[in-house]
C-alpha cells in the first residue's frame, strides 16, 4: 500500500509517544510517486529488497535507537524477511 494512507494515525502516535520517537513508513515499491518501474510489476522478493535497502539508508545508520517494525497484512510479511536477511547479512559480515 502507500504510506499515505496512515499518515493521520503516524502523526497521533507520534503525539501520544510524546515526540520522542521517529515515526516512519515506507509505501510498497510501485503504489506511490516515483518508488514506479514504468508499469511493470515488482516481485515480492523485489518489495523486500527495497525494504532493505529503505532501512539501510534512513533507519540502520550509527547512533540511530533501536528499531520497533510493525506491518500490516502482506507489508508485514515483507518487513519480516527484510529484517530477516538484514540479520543474515549482519550475521555474516559481523
Amino acid at each position: 500500500g502507500s504510506a499515505e494512507y496512515y499518515l493521520s494515525f503516524m502523526r497521533l502516535l507520534h503525539e501520544v509517544l510524546g515526540g520522542q520517537a521517529d515515526i516512519m513508513a515506507v509505501s510498497h515499491a510501485g503504489h506511490a510517486p516515483g518508488l514506479q518501474k514504468d508499469g511493470q510489476l515488482w516481485s515480492l522478493q523485489e518489495q523486500v529488497q527495497h525494504k532493505m535497502e529503505y532501512l539501510r539508508q534512513h533507519v540502520l545508520l550509527p547512533g540511530r535507537p533501536p528499531l520497533v517494525v510493525a506491518g500490516h497484512s502482506i507489508g508485514a510479511h515483507i518487513i519480516m524477511h527484510a529484517v530477516k536477511a538484514l540479520e543474515q547479512q549482519e550475521g555474516q559480515h559481523g
